[in-house]
């Protein structure tokens, strides 16, 4: 139940991109950066291959990667909701 809640104030906090329920790429540039260039100590997500970034979203969602609020972002991702959003990000310049 915790995790229905963590997921919910975040998707409030990050505003429109979470909105339904799948996780838009615009609400990763709330912490990851415009564009996905981080202006601090959060990864920057440039340069990223789509494929590097969908192994690293799935670990997340299936627990074998670590994280603080990672995991309870894309808990509620599909296979593919992982894909289409792992292949935006990687356009990004």
């Amino acid at each position: 139940m915790t995790r229905i809640w963590t997921v919910l104030a975040v998707a409030l906090w990050a505003g429109p991109g979470i909105a339904d329920g799948a996780l838009d790429a615009k609400a990763c540039t709330t912490c990851h950066g415009a564009g996905g260039h981080s202006p601090g100590a959060i990864p920057s997500l440039t340069g990223q291959s789509a494929g590097a970034l969908r192994d690293m979203l799935t670990a997340y969602r299936d627990g074998t990667q670590p994280g603080t609020i990672m995991p309870r972002l894309v808990a509620p991702l599909t296979d593919a909701e992982i894909a289409a959003l792992s292949d935006t990000i990687a356009e990004w310049d």
